[in-house]
């Protein structure tokens, strides 16, 4: 399908297996005609039927790949939010993993995914058994509460500039890209958040925040790069400076340094201790 429509993807249409959605960026009824007459005509030219029971025309909303698509917005599906709501707590480890699935699906919703589901991916362990404690039941009702209050994300807005927000503690990474309005608030566009792993538990704060700039740069990679933009560390010190501009890096921190080299960035520092309405610790989950 990519190979039919490579022409179009991301112009006017996005694929999925055999799922295609053709959209048009601006308000306007005779480009989307335009943009349809083109995916026809890539459609007959590669001999793809459709079934017109399955198509449907000038949706303001659309469900795709489990994501309700507005112009601008994204939000979860309805129907996958009220099995979340109902979902009850789980007495087995089987139950567990189906929570933890059904709620990592929709991960990019939920400041400080990691942090929070860390007791119950604790249950999965099968080396011993894990008590059921208080902890643990608050993480299972903190994750339905965060879905099922129907959270949304701003669309991406290639034409505007994109900001990564990162933090990192002992706890773990988190990261939000976010973008800003005409008025100048800044919009979720996804959360994202991991747990230490291995080595990663030793590193001083420095080094930790330093791998989540690496960590979040990464994974924004498609929004990123090419594009110049601002990572704002949430951090009460500023020593990261000082790693990136060492003359003779060696290690891990040569190849991150070496990552970093293809993007356009600007660093800022917002301290921890600064409580602000829009604060992105209130966002974070801290």
């Amino acid at each position: 399908m990519e190979q039919c429509f490579h022409e179009l993807i991301n112009d006017c249409i996005i694929i999925y297996l055999d799922d295609v959605m053709c959209f048009t960026n601006v308000e306007d009824p005779e480009r989307h005609l335009n943009d349809l007459q083109k995916t026809f005509t890539c459609m007959n030219k590669h001999g793809t039927v459709l079934n017109p029971a399955k198509c449907n025309f000038y949706q303001e909303r659309i469900l795709f790949l489990g994501y309700v698509v507005t112009r601008n917005s994204i939000e979860p599906n309805p129907d996958t939010i009220t099995k979340v709501r109902d979902f009850p707590i789980p007495t087995t480890i089987k139950q567990v993993r189906s929570f933890l699935g059904l709620a990592s699906y929709y991960r990019r919703f939920v400041p400080q995914f990691a942090k929070i589901a860390r007791p119950l991916h604790q249950q999965l362990q099968t080396t011993k058994k894990i008590a059921w404690t208080d902890e643990t039941t608050k993480a299972f009702n903190t994750l339905k509460e965060f879905l099922v209050s129907e959270p949304v994300l701003c669309k991406p807005d290639f034409t505007k500039k994109f900001y990564v927000v990162t933090d990192a503690s002992k706890d773990g990474l988190g990261a939000v890209l976010t973008q800003k309005d005409e008025e100048g608030h800044e919009h979720s566009v996804v959360y994202s958040s991991r747990s230490l792993h291995g080595a990663e538990t030793n590193y001083g704060i420095s080094k930790l925040e330093l791998l989540a700039v690496v960590w979040a740069v990464k994974l924004y990679r498609p929004y990123l790069l090419g594009s110049k933009f601002t990572i704002t560390i949430i951090s009460d010190h500023s020593a990261l400076n000082g790693l990136l501009k060492s003359k003779q890096p060696t290690g891990i921190l040569a190849r991150w340094i070496e990552i970093l080299a293809e993007y356009d960035f600007e660093i800022k520092y917002r301290p921890g201790r600064v409580n602000e309405s829009a604060d992105y610790l209130s966002r974070l989950g801290y």
